[in-house]
């Protein structure tokens, strides 16, 4: 029976991407109804980019529970797979699911975070399963003569570059524990930075790469300007995950923190302060005699690495001009409630967390003349005209 299992598996080519199992229509019951296992399904599609983004997550399950013999993690394209798909009524991407071994007619529907602890959490909590730590997978890419300029060469993408060698260099390999950090503190940054390793004894070529930034000595660090290979400063700083983290954050203006989170000054733009107080402190009639200044000011900021920030802060002068007194508290508490939804993503919870510092800086910024009545100001500014004739 075991024999007949083991060639009906292999002849439908049950397929491994690292620990994951991955199956299709024609395996599936196989696999996971016909094992006497517990599994962990996700059903995803190719075109999916929250499926995308879980993928690192996922792969980091799968190593955690490779030596658990009674749980496996299997992903099935239900969009290709739509048999599969249709019989569990899957109608959006991912979705995972639950099949406990002792009640695979009834499996149990995932709904927290798509990220490692959440997934290790629910394991734990619905069959008592375990898996080893396994550390975040790493984010480096790796760089050569074949792709550096695929890999670089965008006017919208800085690019952080480590170059070592395999033999003598132990300073490399701490250099290189201190770059994986730094991969995971920008994550949900790699639109706008790449973080990069050039290996001198890689199975790729990288003399041409290593020759063009002068490299002689390892490691050695460097930081490239929005793409262009010829505008590059090489990093004279100290090589740690805080130190490499600090200077990224001064270099492109974001506000990571070395565990990836944000700070509290996320989502407030620097150059925009000034303007910022002027607009939030006067009142409705003054704001609009200077709401082009403010726009202008707007315009100025480098949207390549405040794409979101620029996008709220339009949004709020429009609702300020507009005389919306109650936006920034509804704002507020709608955002609040959002980051207590254990379905929101890490993606979208920092998008939340920046808006909710601006909004809390802006509550800062308020002043007496803020929210001040539009026919009282006008009112008032009559009367000083009068005043003024009057005494001359």
């Amino acid at each position: 029976m075991r024999l007949s299992f083991a060639l009906s598996l292999l002849s439908l080519s049950v397929a491994w991407a690292s620990n994951i199992i991955v199956v299709n229509d024609e395996n599936f019951d196989d696999v996971v109804l016909n094992s006497d296992k517990t599994s962990f399904v996700k059903f995803y599609a190719e075109w999916c980019t929250h499926c995308k983004k879980m993928i690192p997550e996922w792969e980091k399950l799968a190593d955690s529970f490779a030596e658990v013999d009674d749980v496996q993690v299997v992903e099935i394209d239900a969009d290709k797979s739509r048999a599969i798909g249709k019989r569990y009524n899957i109608a959006s991407y991912p979705t995972l699911k639950l099949f406990r071994a002792d009640a695979l007619s009834d499996p149990v529907d995932f709904e927290g975070q798509r990220e490692y602890e959440y997934f290790a959490n629910f394991l734990l909590n619905q069959v008592g399963a375990q898996g080893k730590k396994v550390g975040p997978p790493s984010k480096v890419v790796q760089v050569h003569d074949g792709n550096i300029e695929k890999l670089v060469e965008n006017k919208d993408r800085y690019a952080m570059i480590l170059f070592t060698r395999e033999k003598d260099c132990d300073e490399c390999i701490d250099t290189k524990k201190a770059f994986d950090e730094l991969s995971q503190a920008f994550h949900k940054e790699l639109d706008k930075i790449i973080i990069g390793e050039v290996k001198k004894n890689g199975d790729e070529p990288t003399d041409w790469t290593r020759e063009m930034f002068g490299i002689s000595e390892y490691p050695a660090v460097v930081f490239v300007e929005k793409g262009d290979l010829q505008k590059y400063e090489v990093y004279q700083g100290e090589t740690t995950g805080t130190e490499l983290v600090k200077y990224i954050n001064t270099k492109l203006g974001t506000k990571r923190a070395t565990n990836g989170l944000l700070d509290t000054q996320a989502g407030i733009i620097p150059e925009m302060e000034e303007s910022l107080a002027k607009f939030i402190g006067y009142n409705i009639v003054d704001r609009r005699a200077y709401v082009s200044e403010f726009i202008e000011n707007l315009k100025k900021v480098d949207d390549a690495l405040f794409k979101n920030e620029v996008k709220y802060y339009a949004l709020i002068v429009n609702q300020f001009i507009a005389g919306n007194n109650e936006y920034v508290e509804a704002e507020f508490a709608k955002f609040e409630q959002k980051l207590a939804d254990k379905t929101v993503d890490s993606v979208e919870k920092d998008l939340v967390n920046m808006k909710l510092n601006l909004l809390k800086h802006i509550k800062e910024l308020t002043t007496p003349e803020t929210y001040r009545d539009a026919n009282d100001v006008m009112k008032a500014k009559e009367e000083s005209k009068k005043l003024e004739k009057d005494e001359l």
